[in-house]
């Protein structure tokens, strides 16, 4: 985020919402499998839904954020993939 913000700084870009967040999208399942597969280590996890997780508030079905505009603008955010890479090591 530090250095996306000083990107945009630098390159004067307009004041607006921009989503800071990396390039790419997953399912907290998916996140879970790359992470295992990262560590070496096996997934013990059962996929559930939205329906059959017993949540007490609503969640939206789709809420992943676009990086687009930050893209557009020059600058450029890692995958979701190599930023858990990252944090794993």
């Amino acid at each position: 985020i530090a250095r996306a913000t000083r990107a945009m700084v630098e390159r004067g870009l307009p004041a607006g919402l921009y989503h800071c967040v990396n390039t790419g999208m997953g399912t907290w399942e998916e996140v879970a499998r790359h992470a295992a597969n990262v560590l070496g280590q096996p997934l013990h996890a059962v996929p559930i839904t939205l329906a059959t997780a017993n949540l007490r508030a609503r969640r939206p079905r789709f809420c992943a954020m676009s990086n687009a505009k930050l893209v557009a603008a020059g600058v450029p955010m890692r995958t979701w993939q190599e930023a858990l890479e990252e944090f794993l090591a």
